[in-house]
């Protein structure tokens, strides 16, 4: 099993969902969001590739892939050696190219 990072900007923007959903659909919401985001990701631990490469980052230097969370968000990570890292969970409804500004 692959060591799992998170990026500060990931960690935030799981936040931002997270406190977005508690404040507008409540506590049981944000908690079932939140399992759902770690259930991914350690899905992810024994299973790095099995996301797609996200097409939007393909002109990076570091191969990045994304596999969707439930119909509204994905997370965003890239597998390195012995880890994996997440670098963003995305919201779907978003313009991509807005997301993409914010992976480094």
């Amino acid at each position: 099993m692959m060591d799992i990072i998170w990026t500060d900007r990931a960690d935030e923007l799981k936040n931002e969902i997270a406190d977005y959903i508690l404040v507008n659909f409540g506590y049981k919401a944000r908690k079932n969001f939140l399992t759902e985001v770690y259930e991914t990701v350690l899905l992810l631990a024994t299973n790095p590739f099995m996301g797609k490469i996200e097409p939007i980052l393909e002109d990076r230097p570091q191969t990045y892939r994304s596999l969707v969370i439930n119909h509204i968000n994905k997370v965003v990570y890239r597998a390195e050696d012995d880890r994996i890292v997440v670098v963003a969970i995305w919201d779907c409804r978003r313009a991509p190219e807005t997301l993409a500004g914010q992976i480094d």
